[in-house]
């Protein structure tokens, strides 16, 4: 009888385990995740920005490179609940990982990418240009100094932080204040003000360089 009982909850188990990993969300991600892999599998972000940044012979904690991991980022966005009519922001998009995932996932009307070095941004043209053109035409990578980018164009804003210090981190604190009053900020491993800013959610999530703590704040206004 025993024996009975533990081969049926086993068979109970097992069903419930295959119903998980195979509902449709699931296969999407999974479909997702491989095209997204496809589209990066002649792009090595790491050793383009390390080029990138011995030309400059300059030494810059801001330029420090770093990249979302897939599905972890897809569960933060998940929580920033994109709305068809947001636009999607990366501020230092690197090689465009965060903003390809973002139009992969999610039907933003607009996904943006700021990367100051050229070869980083050149490296995300060249994913771009791989993506169907439904997910192409709301893609769009920017060659320049985000903090010359208008942030009130961005609903939802995601910034790797880690490499940001001292003057570096209060010149982006002090432009993040001109959110707009409903836009939704993702940051890692820093913190913003509590008077300025509402904490929605924090978490710790993994990225390239390990788990990183990662916020999601609105403005207080």
């Amino acid at each position: 009888m025993t024996l009975n009982l533990l081969v049926t909850a086993l068979i109970i188990y097992l069903l419930l385990l295959i119903i998980y990993y195979f509902r449709p969300g699931r296969r999407r991600l999974r479909k997702l995740k491989r095209q997204f892999r496809n589209l990066y599998k002649n792009t090595n972000g790491f050793i383009v920005s390390k080029q990138a940044r011995d030309k400059i012979k300059k030494s810059d904690f801001t330029l420090s490179y770093g990249e979302i991991e897939f599905n972890y980022f897809a569960k933060i966005l998940h929580l920033v609940k994109p709305k068809p009519s947001d636009t999607f922001v990366d501020l230092g998009s690197g090689a465009g990982k965060a903003v390809i995932t973002a139009a992969l996932l999610y039907p933003f009307k607009k996904c943006i990418g700021i990367e100051l070095l050229p070869e980083l941004h050149h490296a995300s043209l060249k994913v771009k240009a791989k993506l169907e053109k439904n997910i192409r035409d709301k893609v769009d990578f920017m060659q320049g100094n985000f903090f010359e980018f208008d942030i009130k164009q961005a609903d939802c804003i995601f910034v790797n932080a880690t490499g940001f210090f001292g003057e570096d981190l209060d010149s982006l604190k002090h432009y993040l204040h001109d959110m707009k009053p409903d836009a939704r900020l993702i940051i890692s491993s820093k913190l913003m003000p509590e008077d300025s800013f509402k904490l929605i959610h924090q978490g710790f999530y993994a990225m390239s360089w390990g788990m990183s703590r990662v916020c999601i704040y609105q403005p207080r206004r």
